[in-house]
C-alpha cells in the first residue's frame, strides 16, 4: 500500500543540524514518540526503528525515521474515514477545500480592502489670494445740517391769495406773493414752512417759511483725543442713516479744529456729505465713520484663517492639490475678510470653507467659489 508513496526522506534532510548535540537531541525526541501502537510487528521491524546499534549521527537514519513517523500519522488519519486502509483522495479532497476557502476568503478581503481603504479626498472649497482695501475707521453720531438756511416771516393778512408752496425753487424764484411785495429766492433749495397760531401771537397770525439748500450736508462730530493724530482734513467718511438702513452716504472731512476740548478730551471737526438727490433732511441723525490708515492689502475669507494659540494659519493648496498648512499674519478684519501681513503672495489657491475636513499634506477636490 505504501509502495505508491513518494520518497519523503530527501526533504526531511536535517543536514543543517551541524552540531552533533542538536543531533542528538533530534533523535532523543522522535525515540519519545510512540506510535507503534498503529503499526504491525513486521511494519515495526521493517521501518528503521530505534535501537541501541542505530548510529546517532547517521542522517540516513534520521530521515527514515521521520518518514515512518509520518506514514503512521497518514494510516491514523485515514482510519476515521476507511477504518482499515488510507482513503488518500478523501484527505486531498479535505484539504483541498480548506486550501479553497482559505485563499478564496484571502483574495476577497484584498478585493474589498483596495476597493473601500482608499477614501476619495474631500472636496473643499478654495479661493484666489487677492488685494483689497482696509482701512481703520473711528465711529461717531452728528446732526445733519444744511448748506444754507433762510427764514421768512409773513403775515397772514399779507397774502394776496392763498399759501401754495412749491418743494423745490431755484434761485430768482419767486416763493410767495404779497401785497407790500413778492419774496423772491435767494438760492435754490427746499422750501417749508411752521405756522404760529394766535395763541402764541395774540393779534397777528404769522407763518413762518423756511428755504433750506440741502445740496451739500454738513455735521459737526466731535473725535476722541487719542485719535487726534490720525484725523486730517480730506478723509473720506462714510454716512448711514437709520431711514437708509441698506445705502451709505460718501463724504470727506472739510475742516479740524486747531485745539482740544479740556471738557470733553475731544478735536472738534467738521464734515460734508453731497446730497445732489436730495435724500439728506437737515436735522436727522448721522451715523459716522471716518476713515484713516487706507491701504491696499491681500485678502483672505475670514473662514478660511485657524487660530491656534497666537498664531494664525491657513492651507495652501499646491499645484497637485495638496494642503499644506501655511503660518500667515494677519492684520484688520473688515467685512467677511482678513488682511493677510505675511505667508501669501497675490494668486495663491487656499481653502476657504470646510477646513475640518482638511488634513495637513492631504489631499483635496478643489472646488471654486
Amino acid at each position: 500500500m505504501f509502495a505508491s508513496l513518494p520518497d519523503f526522506r530527501p526533504i526531511l534532510y536535517f543536514g543543517y543540524l551541524e552540531k552533533s548535540t542538536l543531533k542528538l537531541k533530534a533523535l532523543n525526541f522522535l525515540s519519545r514518540v510512540d506510535f507503534r501502537a498503529g503499526l504491525t510487528k513486521t511494519s515495526r521491524e521493517s521501518n528503521f526503528l530505534l535501537n541501541d546499534t542505530t548510529d546517532i549521527n547517521s542522517i540516513e537514519y534520521l530521515s527514515h525515521k521521520v518518514f515512518n513517523i509520518f506514514i503512521c500519522f497518514l494510516k491514523k488519519a485515514g482510519g476515521l474515514f476507511s477504518g482499515t486502509s488510507i482513503n488518500f483522495s478523501i484527505i486531498s479532497i479535505f484539504f483541498l477545500i480548506i486550501a479553497i476557502v482559505i485563499i478564496g476568503r484571502t483574495m476577497v478581503g484584498n478585493h474589498f480592502k483596495k476597493k473601500f481603504s482608499k477614501i476619495p479626498p474631500p472636496g473643499i472649497i478654495v479661493t484666489d489670494v487677492t488685494e483689497r482695501e482696509f482701512f481703520e475707521k473711528i465711529e461717531t453720531f452728528g446732526t445733519a445740517i444744511s448748506k444754507r438756511s433762510k427764514t421768512f416771516k409773513i403775515k397772514k393778512d399779507d397774502l394776496i391769495e392763498d399759501l401754495k408752496l412749491k418743494n423745490f425753487v431755484k434761485k430768482g424764484d419767486i416763493l410767495i406773493k404779497l401785497k407790500s411785495g413778492n419774496i423772491l429766492a435767494p438760492f435754490s433749495g427746499v422750501l417749508g414752512y411752521t405756522g404760529l397760531t394766535e395763541d402764541i401771537l395774540v393779534s397777528n397770525n404769522i407763518f413762518i417759511i423756511t428755504l433750506d439748500d440741502n445740496s451739500t450736508i454738513y455735521s459737526d462730530i466731535k473725535i476722541p483725543e487719542n485719535y487726534s493724530s490720525s484725523i486730517k482734513k480730506g478723509l473720506p467718511v462714510s454716512v448711514k442713516l437709520s431711514s437708509f438702513k441698506d445705502k451709505s452716504f460718501p463724504g470727506e472731512v472739510d475742516f479740524v479744529s486747531s485745539r482740544i476740548n479740556a471738557d470733553t478730551r475731544s478735536l472738534l471737526s467738521r464734515i460734508k456729505v453731497n446730497n445732489d438727490k436730495l435724500e439728506l433732511i437737515s436735522g436727522s441723525l448721522l451715523e459716522v465713520s471716518v476713515k484713516f490708515n487706507s491701504r491696499n492689502s491681500l485678502s483672505v475669507p475670514d473662514t478660511s484663517v485657524m487660530i491656534e494659540g497666537d498664531k494664525s494659519y491657513v492651507y495652501k493648496i499646491n499645484g497637485e492639490n495638496i494642503a499644506n498648512k501655511t503660518e500667515v499674519k494677519t492684520g484688520l478684519r473688515s467685512n467677511k475678510n482678513i488682511e493677510i501681513i505675511s505667508g501669501l503672495k497675490k494668486g495663491d489657491i487656499i481653502a476657504a470653507e470646510g477646513l475640518k475636513k482638511v488634513r495637513p499634506r492631504g489631499k483635496i477636490k478643489p472646488i471654486k467659489e
